[in-house]
């Protein structure tokens, strides 16, 4: 995104802000101008379109797929596997839009608390993440949906935190209270993420229910599971 700003250090002179013995008008810049152009084409926007085309083209449950492109949506359930392509447009905006408005913190502030609420909303109502079973620390078990606990905590932490850069930007509220509050509602996530964690772990020989695929309560009961020095 540096490609994209230059700063003007004579009259009628611009360089690139970031390495000013380049000049904005020589043709260097005007093919990393284009290059940078290309790249957010084909990887910011070509990248996700692709990913939902593909998805929603191949049988998810082959196994062929699965070692092909499993990576792209194995995470995810089987009504959000394009979610990939969520997640990369979120950060394409969040990044650029911060790029884009590089001299103005409110419009960088505004489009990241609009970002977060509307992904963290995303998350809640989709709950895209698929939850797993899985060995935890050789002795006990875990069966979780932390994913999309942690994703939508981050949402509004991320948001709340730039609600603070707002203020600080717009001359609301003293810096240094807004510097606390910044730091309490990171630990408070800290603190949030310990306890959804440990509300998932799930000794042997405990029985715990969770919801089949048919959204009917089932009861499982964490046995057979090897013993580990």
């Amino acid at each position: 995104m540096a490609v994209f700003h230059c700063v003007e250090t004579l009259p009628g002179e611009l360089v690139l802000r970031d390495n000013t013995s380049v000049s904005c008008s020589g043709g260097e810049h005007v093919a990393a101008v284009v290059g940078g152009i290309l790249c957010l084409v084909v990887v910011g926007v070509g990248l996700p379109i692709w990913i939902i085309w593909k998805m929603r083209a191949i049988d998810l449950h082959d196994g062929d797929m699965i070692e092909a492109y499993g990576a792209l949506y194995t995470l995810y359930t089987d009504d959000s596997p394009w979610f990939d392509a969520v997640m990369m447009g979120r950060k394409l905006i969040m990044l650029g839009f911060l790029a884009i408005f590089v001299d103005d913190p409110i419009a960088q502030a505004i489009t990241q608390i609009v970002v977060s609420v509307l992904y963290g909303g995303l998350v809640l109502k989709l709950k895209p993440f698929r939850p797993r079973l899985a060995i935890l620390w050789c002795t006990r078990h875990i069966i979780h949906d932390l994913y999309n606990s942690l994703e939508f905590l981050g949402s509004c932490v991320h948001a709340f935190n730039y609600l603070l850069a707002l203020l600080l930007a717009t001359g609301v509220g003293d810096a240094e209270v807004l510097g606390i509050l910044c730091i309490v509602s990171n630990v408070a996530m800290v603190v949030l993420t310990v306890m959804r964690f440990q509300q998932h772990v799930v000794p042997k020989g405990r029985k715990i229910k969770a919801n089949n695929k048919k959204g009917k309560e089932i009861q499982l009961t964490m046995v057979n599971a090897p013993d580990y020095p």
